[in-house]
């Protein structure tokens, strides 16, 4: 007895769903006459009959059945080899990095890389884009939230993001000479943004203030201690932004990208998630 083949079990269960030949042959796309040869050539390999002539229509017998039913398993278990052969690699573990007042674009793309690969783990470092970029360049993070120059940057554009300058909403301070300002470290695109602002209009001020964190950063403004940039939509209640003693500041551009290297299967998995449900709609969160 010769084992069926992938075709001739193919053709078996068209003609159970079908219940002819000619039913048979469009669904797996060929002849009818073709169709007749593979289930006659599956009879003569099993020595069994599959099918008895019932009045003018052919019919399954007993066994054909049972050998339908077996065929059916053998076929899914075919499309569901197929179906992970052609899948993306579905990474272990991503890490990724973001700086600590991203907390909505997080938010957003750990629930999309969760959609898109459910078995993954992830591990999610907080830092300034400045020290972002080194780890992400030297493989030690998979994949970053970054604030960018523009959008000719590497990666998958996020949005853009406004930035203003941030005070204690009664304070007099855009007013002090020199500015006291509240800075993340330098390397940051919005501390240059600010500082190359303020020396274009001649503007006296002192770095009084200096930190990593958003919060502490946020604190200090909030007492009215100093005026800091940040992004607009990221701004607690009170805080009020640009007035007419302070220069306009341009905006930024929020990237994601990838590791040099990184697997070309997952990152186009994820770019296709992100093309189907942009990461933000109308949302914003703070960038630096």
């Amino acid at each position: 007895m010769n084992p069926p083949r992938f075709d001739q079990l193919r053709a078996l269960v068209a003609f159970a769903d079908s219940g002819s030949c000619k039913g048979a042959a469009q669904i797996v796309a060929r002849s009818e006459a073709a169709v007749s040869v593979q289930l006659r050539k599956l009879e003569d390999d099993l020595g069994r009959a599959l099918f008895a002539k019932i009045g003018r229509r052919l019919m399954l017998t007993e066994f054909g059945a049972s050998v339908v039913s077996d065929a059916r398993r053998i076929l899914t278990i075919c499309e569901d080899i197929r179906i992970r052969a052609t899948q993306a690699e579905v990474p272990a573990c991503l890490r990724i990095g973001a700086p600590d007042d991203y907390l909505t674009l997080v938010q957003d793309l750990l629930a999309m890389i969760r959609e898109t690969f459910p078995a993954t783990r992830l591990e999610l470092n907080c830092l300034p884009s400045q020290q972002l970029r080194p780890l992400l360049l030297a493989g030690k993070l998979d994949l970053a939230l970054l604030s960018c120059a523009d959008e000719h940057e590497p990666g998958l554009f996020i949005r853009r993001a406004d930035v203003v300058w941030a005070m204690a909403g009664q304070a007099a301070i855009d007013r002090a000479d020199p500015l006291p300002l509240a800075l993340f470290p330098d390397g940051c695109i919005m501390r240059k943004r600010a500082l190359e602002a303020l020396d274009r209009i001649g503007r006296r001020y002192e770095i009084a203030y200096t930190s990593s964190n958003i919060e502490a950063l946020r604190g200090i403004v909030a007492q009215g201690l100093a005026v800091a940039p940040f992004v607009d939509m990221d701004l607690p209640a009170g805080f009020r932004t640009q007035t007419a003693e302070l220069p306009a500041l341009n905006d930024i551009t929020v990237m994601l990208q990838f590791a040099p290297g990184a697997a070309a299967d997952w990152q186009a998995a994820l770019s296709a998630a992100m093309a189907r449900k942009p990461l933000v709609q109308g949302r914003a969160e703070a960038a630096r």
